[in-house]
């Protein structure tokens, strides 16, 4: 049985991710997904950061990361210095939530890498993503 006072830190712990963080269902090209949150007032370089850590990409793969709208248009999200709440509120079209409310808001990220100049390594890759 859980303790109760681990229970109710890790509930704080939750609630204040869902305050204070965007949370995004990052998806590499071959459709494998995880939600990775990123506080607020983060750059879009901390972005690329935290999804290189999760993923546990290795320093040699270059990595590019895409926002799609509903007609499967895209922006790459640039590995830079802009706060990431400027590319949501200017791109707003790229940047809907996935689940309904009142559900936490989640956007849609996909992530593709190349390695020496070849496609994703995946196993399932395919190729409209």
């Amino acid at each position: 049985m859980e303790d109760p006072v681990f229970k109710e830190g890790f509930k704080k712990y939750i609630d204040s991710v869902r305050s204070n963080c965007y949370m995004f269902d990052v998806n590499k090209c071959c459709g494998y997904s995880e939600i990775v949150p990123i506080f607020k007032y983060a750059t879009c370089a901390d972005l690329h950061r935290n999804i290189i850590h999760q993923f546990d990409i290795k320093p040699e793969i270059k990595m590019s990361l895409y926002a799609r709208d509903a007609n499967n248009n895209t922006i790459m999200i640039q590995n830079d210095n802009t706060p990431i709440r400027n590319i949501i509120v200017e791109n707003s079209i790229f940047f809907k939530p996935i689940y309904p409310l009142p559900t936490s808001v989640v956007y849609k990220l996909v992530y593709k890498f190349e390695t020496e100049g070849s496609s994703c390594s995946c196993c399932s890759c395919n190729s409209n993503s």
